[in-house]
């Protein structure tokens, strides 16, 4: 996620509640997402048993946070952005070359 900022970082560390995770049209993004280590145990068993981790984040109550509050930091397509392929990643290189002043 190379687009995200200090203040998204830091607001995300700030929460009071064990699990925050973002949440954009295309549903739960469970990279961006702050969790506690009281969460630990039943993350370990749903890693275990292969649950899609969208399907394992909503089943932890998250407080989920919504592109009206991810627009405080930045626009919500970018700061969820993951670079996972060569393909995102020549994607983030004309993302971060288009920015440029």
């Amino acid at each position: 996620m190379p687009f995200l900022t200090p203040d998204l970082l830091a607001w995300l560390a700030s929460a009071p509640e064990p699990l925050v995770v973002a949440e954009t049209d295309r549903g739960l993004q469970p990279l961006l997402a702050r969790y506690a280590p009281v969460l630990t145990d039943a993350l370990e068993v749903g890693l275990r048993r292969e649950a899609p981790m969208q399907e394992l984040v909503a089943s932890l109550n998250p407080r989920a946070v919504g592109e009206r509050v991810l627009r405080r930091f930045g626009e919500p397509e970018r700061l969820c952005f993951n670079v996972n392929s060569p393909r995102d990643l020549a994607r983030a290189e004309q993302m971060l070359a288009a920015a440029r002043p």
